[in-house]
Order: structure tokens, then sequence, then C-alpha cells
């Protein structure tokens, strides 16, 4: 690939490289350490619902914290929030591979957390700016879709391959020389675009959003135990939607508003948030649920598990880049509309094959499904969202892209898992998969309409 952005495609390619690399290593953690729990629990004494905490900590904290530190970046320089999140993850990292306690643990795992949210956003909006526009641009932000995928899907694979060779703090300790690799290298990535005078922070704004994202994601988390109804889920619910609501007025008075609320008028964006959204919604509750049915009901090692999934990483990983050069060529329409298609046909056949004794290896097809289903929706929803805002606002539109599949993950391990634990697990799971399919296809048909209406309106790349 070329870049005309002030100089060499040396330093372009070095940018796409260290920028998958660093969010390759964020949302691996967001799976690597399901199969280390039981070891860690041992070791550390810990109860279970002590240590789903060390999970849940780092999905809520780096859901509730996303917007705001991609303004920062906006704002103070994307490399150097960049910088200041490599530094957070890599000390987070080390710090809980030499957790002495439980308590310990899910502190650092929120320092971990907070970095990954600095570094995500930053690194779209460098890309954005190293790739300015074309084929190339898509081409680059289909090899970084590839990199969250493929992180979420190897997790087990990679936690199973640590935990039984090393032992559980590998799964921490494995980020650390990455994180020196990034930074000994920093100086020679590309810098996002920022204005020439930097707008104030919108204080008020972040606050806001914190307040509606925070107990939101709690609520997503908590809801398959607690129930739908619960008084806390509904309370928290309730607070989420009173501070959106205080977010929106808030953003339609200021002056540097956070979100240009103008922005959520064009169907194009609006089309990317709902592929987003339903892509992980089918991602998240498929890799929390594929596992438990792989391992507790069919009988297979975490290893084993993770090595028959492997179809839909291998699918995705494939698929990403050609979908960045089918987005330059053609743009976003047809592939995110294929893409929602193979997805709503990937959990329809899950649905049909996921049995207690049946052959596991039916259930392939769908796995190569699922994978060739994101490879073609996250690099549209990639594009759209770069597409749509400004340059110098580039960090809050990777937020909207990376917050809509953080709450797309979270609602499918919530909404999926109402359903899978109703009754009983696989006859549960199958339903599960069959309203998963019912979503994609909504997505698809939405998307179509939106992405057509924004081109229309010149709106969509």
């Amino acid at each position: 690939m070329r870049t005309a952005v002030g100089g060499r495609a040396g330093a372009a390619q070095l940018t796409l490289g260290l920028g998958c690399l660093t969010v390759f290593m964020a949302n691996l953690d967001t799976t690597i350490l399901n199969v280390a729990l039981p070891t860690m629990g041992h070791e550390l004494g810990a109860a279970t619902s002590g240590l789903q905490w060390t999970v849940n900590a780092y999905v809520l904290a780096r859901a509730g914290s996303l917007f705001v530190c991609a303004s920062l970046g906006d704002r103070f320089g994307h490399r150097r929030i960049w910088v200041l999140g490599l530094i957070l993850f890599g000390a987070g990292s080390l710090a809980c591979g030499l957790a002495p306690n439980l308590g310990a643990m899910i502190g650092f795992r929120v320092v971990q957390s907070l970095g990954g949210a600095l570094m995500t956003p930053a690194t779209l909006a460098m890309l954005a700016h190293a790739y300015p526009s074309g084929p190339a641009r898509a081409q680059a932000l289909g090899i970084w879709s590839a990199s969250t995928g493929i992180a979420m899907g190897l997790g087990p694979v990679v936690g199973g391959l640590l935990v039984d060779s090393v032992g559980w703090r590998s799964v921490f300790m494995v980020n650390v020389p990455i994180v020196v690799v990034a930074l000994a290298s920093w100086r020679l990535v590309t810098d996002g675009a920022r204005p020439a005078t930097p707008p104030r922070l919108d204080l008020l704004g972040q606050t806001a959003i914190i307040a509606a994202l925070f107990p939101l994601t709690y609520a997503l988390i908590t809801a398959p135990e607690r129930g739908w109804t619960s008084p806390l889920t509904l309370s928290l619910i309730g607070v989420s939607v009173l501070a959106g609501a205080s977010f929106v007025a808030i953003e339609r008075r200021s002056s540097h508003p956070l979100l240009d609320l103008d922005d959520f008028r064009r169907p194009a964006l609006l089309g990317a948030i709902a592929l987003a959204i339903a892509a992980f919604v089918t991602l998240g509750g498929f890799l929390f649920f594929n596992t438990l049915w792989l391992q507790e009901v069919r009988g297979l090692s975490a290893l084993q598990a993770g090595l028959l999934t492997a179809p839909a990483t291998l699918s995705s990983f494939l698929l990403s880049p050609t979908a960045g050069r089918i987005v330059g060529r053609i743009g976003p329409r047809v592939p995110a509309t294929a893409g929602a298609t193979c997805l709503a046909a990937a959990t329809a056949w899950m649905a049909l094959t996921v049995s207690t004794a049946g052959p596991v290896w039916d259930v392939i097809p769908g796995y190569v499904l699922l994978g060739i289903g994101l490879g073609l929706t996250n690099t549209p929803v990639n594009t759209i969202a770069v597409s749509s805002m400004p340059a110098d606002r580039s960090g809050v539109a990777g937020a909207i892209a990376t917050t809509s599949r953080q709450v797309g993950s979270n609602l499918g391990v919530a909404l999926l898992g109402t359903i899978v634990f109703s009754g009983t697990f696989v006859p549960g799971l199958n339903h599960a998969y069959g309203l998963a399919a019912v979503v994609s296809v909504l997505a698809a048909g939405f998307a179509w309409w939106a992405l057509r209406t924004g081109q229309r309106a010149g709106s969509t790349p």
C-alpha cells in the first residue's frame, strides 16, 4: 500500500503494523483470561463470583471510558495518547502478573483496561491520517479490523497454551515484551490529525456519557444472574437512560461538544452502528456460549475447543483485507450487507446443528460463515465511522465504532444468556442462536437501506 501523507510509505506501514499489534493485544485480554480463572482462583483463594469480576472489571472500565479517552487523543495528539495507553497497559499487565490477591488483581485489571481504551481509538485515528483516502485506507482498515476479531477468537487458545505450559500469570506477562517493542518505535509512527486550535474539553459531556455507559454495561453484565426485572437491573438501565438524555441536552448546548449530534442524522453512520452491534451480539454470545458447549457438554479441553473454532478465526483473518479492497472499489454497502447475511446464515446453521450427542464437526460450516461475516462486516463499519467525521475528530469516530462493538458484545452475552439459562442448556442455546440469526437479518436489511440512502445523499464513502 502507498500513502500520500507527509512522506514515506514505510511510516504508514509501521503505523499499521504497530496499531494492529496493540489493538490485538488489548482485545486478546478480553478473552484470554477465561481459561485461566480456575487455576488463578485456586492460587489466590478466590470464589468464582469474585473471579468473574477480573473479567468484568476490564470490560466495564473499557466501555465506560472509550469516548473520553478518544477525545483526549483529538485534543492532545493521538500518538501521545497511544504511548500513554501503552504505558498504562504494560504497567497494568505486569502488576496483574504479580498480583498477590484478588482485590489487587481487579484494580490492576482496571488500569490495564484504561490503557486499552486509550490505545484503541488512537490507533484508528493514526491509521486514518496515515492512509487519508481511497483503496489503501480501506485495505488498512480491513487489516486493522481483522486484529479485533482474531484476538477475541484466539484468546481461549492462547490462554490454554500459556496456562498449561507456563502458568496463569503468563497470560498477563506476555503483554510486557509487546509493549516494550511498541514503545521503542513510537517516534516512527504517524500521528493523527489535530485542529490548529485544540478545542476545550467537554467535561460535562464526558461525565454524562460515562454515567450513561457505565451503568448500562454493568446492567448487561449482571442481568443474566440477577434477572432483567430485578430492582438493580431496572435502576441501572433507568440511570443510563437519564444520563443519555442529559448527554444529548448537554451536547446540543455545548460550543465544543464531545459528539456532534448532527452526525447521527446520517443514515450511513446509523447503519454502521447497527452493523457493529449486531455483529458483536453474535460474536460475544458465540465466544462465551460456544466455549461452554464444547467443554462442558461435549467434553473437549480448552485447547481442543479453541482449535475447533479456528476456522472462524482463520476465515475472518483472510476476509478482512479482502473486504478492505472491495470497500475501496465499490463502497461499503454490498460487503456490509453480505457480511450481516453470512452472520445470519452462520447462527441459523448452529441453531440447527448444536446438540448433545451429534457429530461435533457438523458446526464447522457455521464457524466458517461466522468468520466470513465478521471479516466482511468490520471493515465497512470502520470506514463509515472514520469517513463520517472530520479528520481532526477521528478519535471519536473510532470510539463510536469500538463502543458499538463493546455494547453489542455485552448485549450478546446478556440477552442470549437469558435464553440459554432459562431452561435446558442445549435447547436454550439453539433458541439463542436462532434469535441471533434474526438480529443479523434485521441488521442486514437496515444496513442496505441506510447505506443506499447515504450513498444517494453523498455521505457514504
